[in-house]
């Protein structure tokens, strides 16, 4: 068979790059028309406007759930009235679990850890420390002795780990919670 002498056999690559010069130089020339830059300009200056306006509104508004987050945490952990604690260190561990800092809710483990010890202390005196205490104390007699474990155990791990121990402000609410407790079945915590 033969070929047909007009019929090409190849792809013109050159016309294939013209046609494509020739579409984005008319895209080109499109665009930079001075009154499409100014269509473009007044749209870029809206869209910025409202994405400042987007940023303030979310950071006023995150600031806003925070100080709600917060709220809510002190009323789940402060009562309505100044009576209802008999130590007035536990108002402080609250004030350090409300922070937003990590060191805060290590410190406020560690102040609800030497209540605990000062109270055990009282209950049963011989031991060199808290876990010596807790270790002597029968479980049955003491139904909140799992929990005053938990929780020290947290705290040593803070006292011995340091700054490499590291919690989250659940998890740290969690602990508290379980000194609050032992507090109350102690009668640490009034009414």
């Amino acid at each position: 068979m033969q070929e047909s002498l007009s019929t090409p056999n190849y792809i013109n690559l050159e016309y294939f790059f013209y046609k494509i010069y020739v579409f984005l130089a008319n895209i080109w020339h499109f665009l930079t028309r001075p009154d499409v830059l100014a269509v473009f300009k007044f749209i870029a200056q809206v869209l910025i406007v409202v994405g400042f306006a987007l940023i303030f509104y979310w950071l006023i508004r995150l600031e806003e759930m925070k100080k709600e987050r917060n709220e809510k945490l002190r009323k789940v952990i402060i009562p309505e009235t100044d009576d209802d604690y008999t130590d007035p260190r536990l108002r402080q561990i609250t004030a350090h679990l409300v922070s937003d800092n990590p060191s805060d809710w290590k410190l406020a483990i560690i102040e609800a850890d030497v209540i605990l010890d000062e109270v055990v202390a009282r209950i049963r005196p011989m031991g060199q420390n808290l876990g010596d205490r807790l270790k002597s104390m029968n479980r049955a007699e003491h139904p909140w002795l799992a929990a005053a474990w938990e929780a020290h155990v947290v705290r040593n791990r803070i006292a011995h780990d340091g700054s490499a121990f590291t919690i989250s402000r659940t998890e740290a609410r969690r602990i508290v919670g379980l000194y609050q407790q032992v507090f109350e079945a102690l009668g640490v915590l009034g009414k």
